[in-house]
């Protein structure tokens, strides 16, 4: 069959095809069994991408920019060892995109290790079925009795469902679980090529650096005095604070106004 802008000197205004999956392709031959650049699967659900931005069939959308978490339930067991301490450890996961990193999974996998058993494989741990966009899993651990998560590793695809933890505490690198996705949002650059800014998936943003940020709930930080309605930048107007009634603001904790800081009561 030949889809194109006319069929035999008419326009073509649409077309209807008769069976459970369409495939568009590039110019060019892609591999076997390549998503194409659109295909209309069973169930109508859709692909586009390459993979990277699917429906479900149900009227819900995954993309390369919006990933869900990774799911909960990857399973730790002890096993022989003495790298690790001994007592209480915790597992997160997250996905990785050539964009990015999402959040963690909601809920970690905890193992208390025993003497000479100081080791722990992982199994069950999560992947993206049929999401090409996912590239691989980032899995982050804390330190004995802690609750600070660390980058454990990086598996670098998304498939194994497999892991043999035997890194002992000390050498877990300073890199902890993102607090916004990095996938998706606006990235700022200079001409360079530096990311200057970025405005995250979650409402998130981060500018200057990194000076000014605020946590997607409505608080702004600045890099200078932080305060409960805010943050303003050093070598500015301190700070302000508007409150009514006789009493000071509720649900802070302030009794007395802040050295330095100008209170205006209405």
């Amino acid at each position: 069959m030949h889809i194109g802008p006319r069929v035999g000197g008419d326009a073509l205004a649409g077309f209807r095809v008769l069976t459970n999956n369409v495939t568009f392709s590039p110019g060019t031959a892609g591999s076997a069994g390549s998503p194409g650049v659109l295909s209309v699967l069973g169930g109508m659900k859709l692909s586009f991408d390459q993979g990277r931005v699917l429906s479900d069939g149900g009227g819900t959308i995954s993309d390369g920019s919006s990933q869900a978490v990774p799911s909960n339930g990857m399973l730790a067991a002890l096993t022989a060892g003495v790298n690790l301490g001994t007592g209480a450890y915790k597992y997160l996961v997250t996905f990785i995109t050539s964009l990015g990193e999402t959040l963690t999974n909601s809920s970690s996998t905890n193992i208390t290790t025993t003497g000479g058993n100081q080791a722990v494989n992982l199994t069950v741990i999560p992947t993206a079925f049929s999401n090409t966009a996912i590239i691989g899993r980032n899995i982050y651990r804390t330190k004995v009795g802690g609750s600070t998560y660390f980058l454990l590793t990086t598996i670098n695809d998304n498939t194994t469902t497999t892991y043999s933890d035997t890194t002992a505490d000390a050498s877990l690198p300073a890199t902890n679980p993102p607090v916004h996705p990095s996938i998706g949002g606006i990235i700022f650059k200079n001409a360079a090529g530096s990311v200057v800014g970025q405005i995250f998936s979650d409402g998130a943003i981060s500018f200057d650096a990194g000076a000014i940020t605020s946590d997607g709930a409505g608080k702004l930080s600045a890099g200078g005095f932080n305060g409960p309605y805010g943050t303003i930048r050093s070598g500015s107007l301190t700070y302000v604070e508007v409150y009514t009634g006789a009493g000071t603001p509720s649900g802070d904790g302030v009794t007395a106004p802040r050295t330095g800081a100008l209170w205006a009561k209405a």
